[in-house]
């Protein structure tokens, strides 16, 4: 008896655990609104790239996530921040010491949007998984 109710209810109980999680950050992730960026997510590091006029800007850290809290710290901009004023003004203008404190909101497995802050803010999906 007791064989038979734990047989029915693990189906169940492995349906709920696959509802009840949230998608992989990890992987590229470019902005789907038009925004010529990219977000590279790896274990624990994360990369932005915005190209404009054949340049590029590129800006890296280490993240964590808890939930949809979204925490990136150690902020670097390699390079000239006279280019990066240039290109991409949001990421010239940020704080690196502050870091980035951002929402992400799943659509489905490969689209998600990012909000709270405006160095990533918008609409991005999935180019490949990690």
């Amino acid at each position: 008896m007791r064989v038979s109710k734990f047989l029915i209810l693990l189906p169940l109980l492995a349906l709920l655990n696959a509802c009840s999680s949230e998608p992989s950050i990890k992987g590229t992730w470019e902005a789907s609104d038009g925004r010529p960026v990219t977000l590279v997510f790896g274990e624990g590091s994360a990369n932005w790239s915005v190209e404009m006029f054949g340049q590029s800007v590129a800006i890296s850290g280490n993240y964590t996530r808890e939930g949809n809290r979204l925490k990136i710290k150690d902020l670097e901009l390699p390079g000239s921040k006279d280019m990066a004023k240039m290109l991409a003004p949001k990421i010239a203008s940020i704080n690196l010491e502050v870091g980035v404190d951002a929402m992400v909101n799943f659509k489905n497995d490969d689209e998600m949007i990012l909000t709270g802050d405006k160095l990533v803010d918008g609409a991005y999906r999935r180019v490949t998984k990690k």
